[in-house]
């Protein structure tokens, strides 16, 4: 399989499968397993294709990762659209299978900072365009989406359109725990929409809060690396130890230490308080 590789049916097929699975036309069963096991395919080369990019930005020996390294924890996951999700996806936008963007999509969660995780998007689009493909980038970092945060690749090839997702493990486990909250209460409050429940509604407003401080303890974290990489830049490393410049080139590293570990700290406890409210929601269950 190759993004260049032309599959044997047409877009109108494709559109006419989508109408079948909204009840508008019998269903080409045999069609509809051929289209998926092509995108399953299509997912598998994503990842052949964008794991040695990311490879080349881990770094496995810091104690603090920089802006511009990400750590070896690489977590790939992929999905075809289910039936009930094409769907609802097909009536919500209006609009036909050929043009869903995430019919088939993957998701690398990494262990990375907003700034990194734009140079990991750049880094693939710039990949995906040397295999022909159209590449359309989708940042939702500093403007949510409903409280979401990562970056879409729309990959368009030949072969098919696939949805590439880039998030850090902190978007990742907030994204997990708002996606549970949505199965409990039902998908419509993914779109913004009002629940029935207050404490439903609630629950949202305080979730969407979280991703606005997660989202700002990252770019702290990014800004003060920054800082630290320019103000190493004044300070003459090879004078002798003792020297003016080592002494205060080592106050300001231990400092920097310091609040880098503080950082750390600060994303663990929300690491732990979103596994806490994960368990509190499945022992509440559906929200009716």
């Amino acid at each position: 399989m190759a993004f260049d590789e032309k599959p044997h049916w047409s877009k109108g097929q494709m559109n006419r499968i989508g109408d079948a699975l909204e009840g508008k036309r019998e269903l080409d069963e045999a069609l509809f397993r051929q289209i998926v096991l092509w995108h399953e395919d299509l997912l598998a080369e994503l990842y052949l294709v964008a794991v040695p990019v990311l490879d080349k930005r881990v770094n496995k020996n810091v104690e603090f990762l920089q802006i511009g390294e990400i750590g070896q924890d690489i977590v790939y996951s992929s999905r075809i659209k289910n039936e009930d999700t094409i769907v609802e996806k097909l009536s919500r936008l209006s609009t036909n299978l050929a043009r869903i963007q995430d019919f088939a999509g993957g998701r690398f969660d990494i262990d990375c900072s907003p700034a990194t995780q734009i140079l990991v998007a750049d880094d693939l689009v710039a990949v995906f365009e040397e295999l022909g493909c159209s590449v359309v980038k989708k940042e939702y970092l500093e403007t949510s989406q409903f409280g979401y945060r990562g970056i879409h690749l729309h990959i368009t090839g030949v072969a098919g359109r696939v949805e590439l997702q880039i998030r850090s493990k902190l978007q990742a486990k907030w994204a997990n725990t708002f996606e549970l909250l949505a199965d409990l209460a039902g998908r419509e409050i993914r779109y913004g929409h009002l629940h029935e429940s207050e404490l439903v509604n609630y629950l949202v407003h305080s979730l969407h809060e979280l991703s606005d401080g997660i989202y700002q303890l990252a770019v702290s974290e990014d800004k003060l690396d920054l800082s630290f990489q320019r103000a190493e830049t004044h300070f003459d490393l090879d004078k002798p130890l003792g020297s003016k410049d080592q002494i205060t080139y080592l106050a300001l590293k231990e400092g920097f230490v310091a609040a880098r570990k503080r950082g750390h700290e600060a994303r663990e406890n929300l690491v732990s308080s979103m596994s806490s409210i994960q368990r509190d929601l499945r022992s509440i269950g559906k929200v009716k």
